[in-house]
Protein backbone atom coordinates (compact mmCIF):
# COMPACT_ATOMS: atom_id res chain seq x y z
CA UNK A 1 0.00 0.00 0.00
CA UNK A 2 1.29 3.47 -0.86
CA UNK A 3 2.03 5.77 2.03
CA UNK A 4 -0.49 8.54 2.42
CA UNK A 5 1.35 11.82 2.83
CA UNK A 6 4.05 13.75 4.60
CA UNK A 7 3.62 14.60 8.27
CA UNK A 8 6.22 16.33 10.44
CA UNK A 9 6.10 14.96 13.98
CA UNK A 10 7.99 17.28 16.35
CA UNK A 11 9.06 16.51 19.92
CA UNK A 12 11.87 18.66 21.38
CA UNK A 13 11.75 16.55 24.57
CA UNK A 14 12.09 13.09 23.04
CA UNK A 15 14.18 11.39 25.71
CA UNK A 16 13.39 9.02 28.59
CA UNK A 17 9.67 8.28 28.95
CA UNK A 18 8.85 10.82 26.24
CA UNK A 19 11.03 9.00 23.72
CA UNK A 20 9.17 5.78 24.52
CA UNK A 21 5.89 7.57 23.86
CA UNK A 22 7.06 8.83 20.47
CA UNK A 23 8.50 5.47 19.46
CA UNK A 24 5.41 3.46 20.43
CA UNK A 25 2.99 5.91 18.81
CA UNK A 26 4.81 6.33 15.50
CA UNK A 27 5.55 2.60 15.23
CA UNK A 28 1.82 1.91 15.37
CA UNK A 29 0.52 4.58 12.98
CA UNK A 30 0.69 2.51 9.81
CA UNK A 31 1.08 3.67 6.21
CA UNK A 32 1.87 7.27 7.08
CA UNK A 33 5.05 8.88 5.77
CA UNK A 34 6.61 10.57 8.82
CA UNK A 35 9.55 12.81 9.36
CA UNK A 36 10.37 12.72 13.08
CA UNK A 37 12.15 15.72 14.58
CA UNK A 38 13.46 14.98 18.04
CA UNK A 39 16.13 15.49 20.66
CA UNK A 40 19.73 14.35 20.26
CA UNK A 41 19.25 12.36 23.49
CA UNK A 42 16.66 10.15 21.78
CA UNK A 43 18.21 6.75 22.48
CA UNK A 44 15.94 4.26 20.69
CA UNK A 45 17.72 2.70 17.74
CA UNK A 46 15.19 0.40 16.04
CA UNK A 47 12.89 2.94 14.40
CA UNK A 48 10.62 2.33 11.40
CA UNK A 49 10.49 6.07 10.60
CA UNK A 50 12.97 8.75 9.58
CA UNK A 51 14.65 10.40 12.57
CA UNK A 52 16.01 13.95 12.49
CA UNK A 53 17.56 14.61 15.91
CA UNK A 54 17.92 18.37 15.68
CA UNK A 55 17.27 19.55 19.27
CA UNK A 56 20.35 19.89 21.48
CA UNK A 57 19.15 22.45 24.08
CA UNK A 58 19.00 19.80 26.83
CA UNK A 59 22.79 19.38 26.60
CA UNK A 60 23.44 23.12 27.01
CA UNK A 61 23.75 25.28 30.13
CA UNK A 62 22.44 28.65 31.30
CA UNK A 63 21.62 31.11 28.48
CA UNK A 64 22.82 28.65 25.82
CA UNK A 65 19.88 26.35 26.60
CA UNK A 66 17.07 28.71 25.42
CA UNK A 67 19.27 30.08 22.63
CA UNK A 68 19.85 26.57 21.30
CA UNK A 69 16.12 25.89 21.37
CA UNK A 70 15.30 29.16 19.56
CA UNK A 71 17.86 28.49 16.83
CA UNK A 72 16.50 24.98 16.31
CA UNK A 73 12.91 26.19 16.08
CA UNK A 74 13.93 28.66 13.38
CA UNK A 75 15.74 25.87 11.56
CA UNK A 76 12.60 23.75 11.83
CA UNK A 77 10.52 26.53 10.29
CA UNK A 78 12.81 26.71 7.24
CA UNK A 79 12.55 22.94 6.83
CA UNK A 80 8.77 23.18 7.02
CA UNK A 81 8.73 25.96 4.45
CA UNK A 82 11.05 24.01 2.14
CA UNK A 83 9.28 20.62 2.25
CA UNK A 84 5.72 21.88 2.79
CA UNK A 85 4.19 18.99 4.80
CA UNK A 86 0.43 18.86 5.05
CA UNK A 87 0.46 18.48 8.86
CA UNK A 88 2.89 19.43 11.62
CA UNK A 89 2.21 17.63 14.89
CA UNK A 90 3.86 19.15 17.98
CA UNK A 91 4.24 17.23 21.25
CA UNK A 92 5.73 19.83 23.60
CA UNK A 93 6.48 23.55 23.46
CA UNK A 94 9.39 24.69 25.61
CA UNK A 95 9.15 28.49 25.15
CA UNK A 96 5.43 29.11 24.54
CA UNK A 97 5.67 32.83 23.77
CA UNK A 98 8.23 32.28 21.03
CA UNK A 99 6.56 29.04 19.96
CA UNK A 100 3.29 30.89 19.42
CA UNK A 101 5.11 33.14 16.94
CA UNK A 102 6.47 30.02 15.20
CA UNK A 103 3.00 28.46 15.01
CA UNK A 104 1.63 31.65 13.42
CA UNK A 105 4.32 31.49 10.74
CA UNK A 106 3.47 27.85 10.02
CA UNK A 107 -0.23 28.70 9.77
CA UNK A 108 0.73 31.42 7.30
CA UNK A 109 2.01 28.63 5.03
CA UNK A 110 -1.51 27.07 5.04
CA UNK A 111 -0.24 24.02 6.93
CA UNK A 112 -2.41 22.21 9.48
CA UNK A 113 -1.12 22.10 13.05
CA UNK A 114 -1.93 19.40 15.62
CA UNK A 115 -0.83 19.84 19.22
CA UNK A 116 -0.86 17.13 21.88
CA UNK A 117 -1.65 18.75 25.23
CA UNK A 118 0.08 16.26 27.52
CA UNK A 119 -0.60 18.83 30.22
CA UNK A 120 -3.04 21.74 29.95
CA UNK A 121 -0.45 24.14 31.39
CA UNK A 122 3.25 23.65 32.30
CA UNK A 123 3.91 22.05 35.68
CA UNK A 124 4.31 24.30 38.73
CA UNK A 125 3.36 27.40 36.71
CA UNK A 126 -0.12 28.17 38.09
CA UNK A 127 -1.86 30.49 35.61
CA UNK A 128 1.36 32.21 34.51
CA UNK A 129 1.08 30.84 30.97
CA UNK A 130 -2.68 30.65 30.67
CA UNK A 131 -3.00 33.64 28.32
CA UNK A 132 -0.37 32.44 25.86
CA UNK A 133 -1.69 28.87 25.89
CA UNK A 134 -5.17 30.19 25.22
CA UNK A 135 -3.72 31.81 22.07
CA UNK A 136 -1.96 28.58 21.13
CA UNK A 137 -5.08 26.46 21.63
CA UNK A 138 -7.13 28.91 19.56
CA UNK A 139 -4.56 28.89 16.76
CA UNK A 140 -3.94 25.18 16.21
CA UNK A 141 -6.31 23.07 14.12
CA UNK A 142 -6.61 20.12 16.48
CA UNK A 143 -5.72 19.33 20.09
CA UNK A 144 -5.11 15.76 21.24
CA UNK A 145 -5.55 15.00 24.94
CA UNK A 146 -5.26 11.77 26.90
CA UNK A 147 -8.42 11.85 29.03
CA UNK A 148 -12.00 13.12 28.98
CA UNK A 149 -11.24 15.17 32.10
CA UNK A 150 -8.51 17.10 30.26
CA UNK A 151 -10.93 17.73 27.39
CA UNK A 152 -13.48 19.13 29.84
CA UNK A 153 -10.78 21.34 31.36
CA UNK A 154 -9.93 22.82 27.95
CA UNK A 155 -13.57 23.39 27.05
CA UNK A 156 -14.51 24.96 30.38
CA UNK A 157 -11.37 26.98 31.16
CA UNK A 158 -10.22 27.97 27.67
CA UNK A 159 -13.61 28.30 25.92
CA UNK A 160 -12.70 25.82 23.21
CA UNK A 161 -15.21 23.97 21.07
CA UNK A 162 -15.41 20.23 21.77
CA UNK A 163 -15.03 19.32 18.09
CA UNK A 164 -11.48 20.69 18.11
CA UNK A 165 -10.36 18.30 20.84
CA UNK A 166 -9.77 14.58 20.29
CA UNK A 167 -9.28 12.14 23.18
CA UNK A 168 -6.63 9.50 22.50
CA UNK A 169 -5.32 7.50 25.48
CA UNK A 170 -1.65 7.54 26.42
CA UNK A 171 -0.37 4.01 25.88
CA UNK A 172 1.32 1.85 28.49
CA UNK A 173 5.07 2.49 28.60
CA UNK A 174 7.15 -0.66 28.27
CA UNK A 175 10.89 -0.28 28.78
CA UNK A 176 11.62 -3.11 26.37
CA UNK A 177 14.96 -1.46 25.59
CA UNK A 178 16.11 -2.06 29.16
CA UNK A 179 18.98 -4.50 29.65
CA UNK A 180 17.49 -7.25 31.84
CA UNK A 181 20.89 -8.24 33.17
CA UNK A 182 21.48 -4.67 34.36
CA UNK A 183 17.97 -4.52 35.84
CA UNK A 184 18.68 -7.65 37.89
CA UNK A 185 22.05 -6.23 38.99
CA UNK A 186 20.32 -3.09 40.29
CA UNK A 187 17.70 -5.19 42.09
CA UNK A 188 20.44 -7.23 43.76
CA UNK A 189 22.36 -4.11 44.78
CA UNK A 190 19.33 -2.38 46.29
CA UNK A 191 18.42 -5.56 48.17
CA UNK A 192 22.02 -5.93 49.32
CA UNK A 193 22.15 -2.40 50.67
CA UNK A 194 18.70 -2.51 52.26
CA UNK A 195 16.57 -5.14 54.00
CA UNK A 196 13.46 -5.38 51.81
CA UNK A 197 12.44 -9.04 52.04
CA UNK A 198 9.00 -9.39 53.58
CA UNK A 199 8.40 -5.63 53.58
CA UNK A 200 5.66 -3.70 51.83
CA UNK A 201 7.50 -1.29 49.53
CA UNK A 202 6.05 2.07 48.48
CA UNK A 203 7.82 4.24 45.94
CA UNK A 204 7.66 7.35 43.81
CA UNK A 205 10.03 7.77 40.89
CA UNK A 206 11.07 10.26 38.23
CA UNK A 207 11.76 13.96 38.39
CA UNK A 208 10.95 15.13 41.93
CA UNK A 209 8.84 18.27 41.99
CA UNK A 210 6.20 20.01 44.09
CA UNK A 211 3.38 19.27 41.63
CA UNK A 212 3.91 15.55 42.29
CA UNK A 213 2.96 15.97 45.94
CA UNK A 214 6.33 14.82 47.28
CA UNK A 215 5.71 16.95 50.37
CA UNK A 216 2.57 14.92 51.16
CA UNK A 217 4.63 11.74 50.98
CA UNK A 218 7.44 13.09 53.17
CA UNK A 219 5.10 14.54 55.81
CA UNK A 220 2.96 11.42 55.94
CA UNK A 221 5.93 9.08 56.24
CA UNK A 222 7.77 11.20 58.80
CA UNK A 223 4.72 11.55 61.07
CA UNK A 224 3.39 7.99 60.88
CA UNK A 225 5.71 5.37 59.40
CA UNK A 226 9.41 5.98 60.15
CA UNK A 227 9.41 3.45 63.00
CA UNK A 228 7.54 0.75 61.08
CA UNK A 229 10.03 -2.00 60.22
CA UNK A 230 7.52 -3.91 58.07
CA UNK A 231 7.40 -1.28 55.31
CA UNK A 232 9.83 0.77 53.23
CA UNK A 233 9.63 3.95 51.13
CA UNK A 234 11.79 4.56 48.05
CA UNK A 235 11.95 8.09 46.62
CA UNK A 236 14.11 8.07 43.51
CA UNK A 237 14.82 10.61 40.80
CA UNK A 238 16.53 13.88 40.00
CA UNK A 239 15.44 17.34 41.07
CA UNK A 240 16.45 19.72 43.84
CA UNK A 241 13.78 19.25 46.48
CA UNK A 242 14.91 20.25 49.99
CA UNK A 243 11.92 18.55 51.63
CA UNK A 244 13.65 15.19 51.06
CA UNK A 245 16.26 16.11 53.68
CA UNK A 246 13.66 15.37 56.35
CA UNK A 247 13.76 11.66 55.48
CA UNK A 248 17.51 11.14 55.35
CA UNK A 249 18.76 8.88 58.12
CA UNK A 250 15.51 6.94 58.52
CA UNK A 251 16.06 3.20 58.28
CA UNK A 252 12.88 2.53 56.30
CA UNK A 253 13.26 5.33 53.75
CA UNK A 254 15.61 5.04 50.76
CA UNK A 255 16.40 8.35 49.00
CA UNK A 256 18.12 8.23 45.61
CA UNK A 257 18.17 11.88 44.57
CA UNK A 258 19.76 11.74 41.12
CA UNK A 259 19.01 10.85 37.54
CA UNK A 260 18.04 7.20 37.12
CA UNK A 261 19.14 5.19 34.12
CA UNK A 262 16.38 3.08 32.60
CA UNK A 263 17.53 -0.17 34.21
CA UNK A 264 17.61 1.34 37.70
CA UNK A 265 14.17 2.87 37.20
CA UNK A 266 12.74 -0.51 36.18
CA UNK A 267 14.49 -2.24 39.08
CA UNK A 268 12.92 0.05 41.68
CA UNK A 269 9.54 -0.29 40.01
CA UNK A 270 9.74 -4.09 40.21
CA UNK A 271 10.79 -3.98 43.87
CA UNK A 272 7.74 -1.88 44.74
CA UNK A 273 4.32 -3.07 45.86
CA UNK A 274 2.63 0.32 45.50
CA UNK A 275 3.45 3.45 43.49
CA UNK A 276 2.51 6.77 45.09
CA UNK A 277 1.09 9.51 42.83
CA UNK A 278 -0.52 12.18 45.06
CA UNK A 279 -0.18 14.79 42.29
CA UNK A 280 -1.47 18.31 42.77
CA UNK A 281 -2.12 18.75 39.05
CA UNK A 282 -1.62 16.43 36.09
CA UNK A 283 -3.24 15.52 32.80
CA UNK A 284 -1.52 12.16 32.43
CA UNK A 285 1.50 10.54 34.05
CA UNK A 286 4.27 8.54 32.44
CA UNK A 287 4.99 6.94 35.80
CA UNK A 288 1.38 5.74 35.99
CA UNK A 289 1.57 4.13 32.53
CA UNK A 290 4.89 2.48 33.38
CA UNK A 291 3.52 1.17 36.69
CA UNK A 292 0.51 -0.33 34.91
CA UNK A 293 2.83 -2.14 32.52
CA UNK A 294 4.48 -3.81 35.52
CA UNK A 295 1.06 -4.60 37.11
CA UNK A 296 1.83 -2.39 40.11
CA UNK A 297 -0.90 -1.12 42.39
CA UNK A 298 -1.19 2.63 42.80
CA UNK A 299 -2.33 5.33 45.21
CA UNK A 300 -3.39 8.39 43.21
CA UNK A 301 -4.98 11.78 43.61
CA UNK A 302 -8.25 12.45 41.79
CA UNK A 303 -6.56 14.44 39.01
CA UNK A 304 -6.45 14.21 35.22
CA UNK A 305 -6.22 10.70 33.85
CA UNK A 306 -4.79 9.12 37.02
CA UNK A 307 -8.12 7.54 37.95
CA UNK A 308 -9.03 6.26 34.46
CA UNK A 309 -7.66 2.70 34.91
CA UNK A 310 -9.83 2.19 38.02
CA UNK A 311 -12.76 1.75 35.62
CA UNK A 312 -11.45 -1.76 35.01
CA UNK A 313 -11.05 -2.80 38.64
CA UNK A 314 -9.58 -2.03 42.05
CA UNK A 315 -5.88 -1.57 41.33
CA UNK A 316 -5.19 0.56 44.38
CA UNK A 317 -6.77 3.60 45.98
CA UNK A 318 -7.99 7.07 44.97
CA UNK A 319 -7.51 9.94 47.43
CA UNK A 320 -10.85 11.55 48.34
CA UNK A 321 -9.04 14.79 49.08
CA UNK A 322 -5.48 15.96 48.60
CA UNK A 323 -4.15 15.97 52.16
CA UNK A 324 -1.43 14.30 54.16
CA UNK A 325 -4.11 12.76 56.39
CA UNK A 326 -5.85 11.13 53.43
CA UNK A 327 -2.60 9.78 52.02
CA UNK A 328 -1.73 8.33 55.43
CA UNK A 329 -5.13 6.62 55.63
CA UNK A 330 -4.63 4.97 52.26
CA UNK A 331 -1.08 3.83 53.02
CA UNK A 332 -2.41 2.08 56.13
CA UNK A 333 -5.17 0.58 53.96
CA UNK A 334 -2.62 -0.60 51.39
CA UNK A 335 -0.54 -2.31 54.08
CA UNK A 336 -3.65 -4.05 55.38
CA UNK A 337 -4.69 -5.17 51.87
CA UNK A 338 -1.26 -6.28 50.65
CA UNK A 339 -2.52 -9.81 49.85
CA UNK A 340 -5.54 -8.57 47.85
CA UNK A 341 -4.00 -8.58 44.39
CA UNK A 342 -6.09 -7.47 41.37
CA UNK A 343 -7.15 -10.34 39.13
CA UNK A 344 -5.40 -11.27 35.90
CA UNK A 345 -8.55 -10.18 34.01
CA UNK A 346 -8.28 -6.66 35.43
CA UNK A 347 -4.70 -6.24 34.20
CA UNK A 348 -5.62 -7.68 30.80
CA UNK A 349 -8.50 -5.19 30.43
CA UNK A 350 -6.16 -2.31 31.29
CA UNK A 351 -3.58 -3.54 28.79
CA UNK A 352 -6.24 -3.73 26.08
CA UNK A 353 -7.47 -0.19 26.79
CA UNK A 354 -3.98 1.33 26.64
CA UNK A 355 -2.91 -0.77 23.67
CA UNK A 356 -0.61 1.08 21.25
CA UNK A 357 -2.06 -0.60 18.15
CA UNK A 358 -5.50 0.82 18.98
CA UNK A 359 -3.98 4.20 19.86
CA UNK A 360 -2.08 4.22 16.57
CA UNK A 361 -5.31 3.60 14.65
CA UNK A 362 -7.08 6.44 16.48
CA UNK A 363 -4.19 8.81 15.75
CA UNK A 364 -4.10 7.78 12.09
CA UNK A 365 -7.80 8.68 11.71
CA UNK A 366 -7.04 12.16 13.02
CA UNK A 367 -4.22 12.54 10.51
CA UNK A 368 -6.39 11.29 7.67
CA UNK A 369 -9.07 13.87 8.47
CA UNK A 370 -6.50 16.55 7.56
CA UNK A 371 -5.12 14.73 4.54
CA UNK A 372 -8.37 14.18 2.65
Amino acid sequence: MNKISKIFFVDPMSYGNLALYDYNLLSNVKNIDFEFFGNKNYAIKSNSFNCNLIYNYSNQFFILKPLSYLVTQIRLFFLIRKFNPKVVHFQWLKLPNFDFWLLKQIKGLKINIIYTAHNVLPHNSGNKYKVIYKKIYDLVDCIIVHSERTKEDLVNNFNLIEEKIRVVPHGILDFNEADEEKVNMHIAKIKGDNILDGKVVFSTLGYLSKYKGIDFIVDSWKANFVNNDSICLIVAGSGNYDKLDELYGNDNAIIINRFLEIEEFVAILRLSNYILLPYREISQSGLLLTALNENKRIIVSNKGGLTDPFVFGEIGYIMNNLTCKELTRLIYKAIEDIEKEPSKEVWEAIEANYDWVKIGCQTKKIYQSFLE
